[in-house]
């Protein structure tokens, strides 16, 4: 064992004049902490969100849009806006995918609240044409994705149809590369595009409807911190497949 006078001459150094000074020791450098990119949570946002006390940079939602039979796929967008609100950051940005069919609906309840509409994003789905018997009315092509935000969008340098409001991407399919796991799963492509336009990479991003975890599957390629919420148990574990990951535990 070491004596402390020996501990000391290391600690310490003297000059000819006898004055003692701190001898600096170069210390171990410490590997950064690693952070899993994507949390998943089984539950209801409602639940979810108060437990988790986190604010968030960029709110990537993609909810039930009450167009189909499933039975999760009702409506309820005030009290989903009421439970996310306190958990946007200071500076945010806000994409919600909706129906055309209800789209003015759930544009008056954003005003309510008292959330500006900073842009209405078309997502043209040119390959997946909704309601094709249809004899009464024009076949349904598009959705709306309704973006609230108050920062600059890191849009790229150049020029490009990226900066326009009619996004053109085809629905996932079981036979693409960006496979279709979910019912209403939307495109690897268009997602990817909205967490790298309303994001930085040190910034927190949230799902709060987890679907198929293609969110997540973006975050995950740019090391991109995620939450993903999702309450169909079903999907939760094609989610936990797909990204390699385990839920939270409760």
């Amino acid at each position: 064992m070491e004596s402390k006078s020996e501990i000391r001459s290391y600690s310490e150094f003297k000059t000819r004049d006898g004055r003692t000074f701190p001898r600096t020791i170069e210390q171990p450098k410490n590997e950064p902490e690693h952070i899993e990119p994507v949390k998943l949570y089984l539950g209801d946002l409602v639940d979810v969100l108060p437990r988790l006390k986190q604010k968030f940079d960029l709110v990537v939602a993609d909810p039930p849009y009450e167009v189909t039979d499933y039975e999760w796929d009702k409506l309820d967008t005030e009290n989903w806006l009421k439970a996310i609100m306190p958990h946007l950051a200071k500076q945010y940005h806000l994409f919600w995918f909706c129906s055309p069919k209800f789209a003015a609906d759930i544009e008056m309840i954003f005003r309510s609240l008292g959330l500006e509409i900073q842009s209405r994003i078309v997502w043209h789905r040119r390959n997946m044409a909704m309601g094709s018997k249809a004899v009464n009315r024009f076949i349904d092509t598009w959705d709306m994705v309704l973006h609230v935000g108050n920062k600059p969008l890191n849009f790229p340098s150049g020029w490009t149809d990226a900066w326009f409001d009619v996004q053109v991407h085809a629905v996932p399919q079981s036979n693409f590369d960006d496979k279709k796991i979910h019912p209403t799963q939307k495109p690897y492509s268009l997602i990817r595009r909205l967490v790298e336009f309303g994001s930085d990479l040190s910034g927190v991003v949230l799902d709060p409807f987890g679907g198929g975890g293609t969110t997540g599957a973006t975050c995950q390629e740019d090391d991109r911190q995620c939450v993903l919420i999702e309450k169909e148990r079903t999907y939760v574990e094609q989610i936990e497949l797909r990204l390699k990951i385990k839920r939270e535990a409760k």
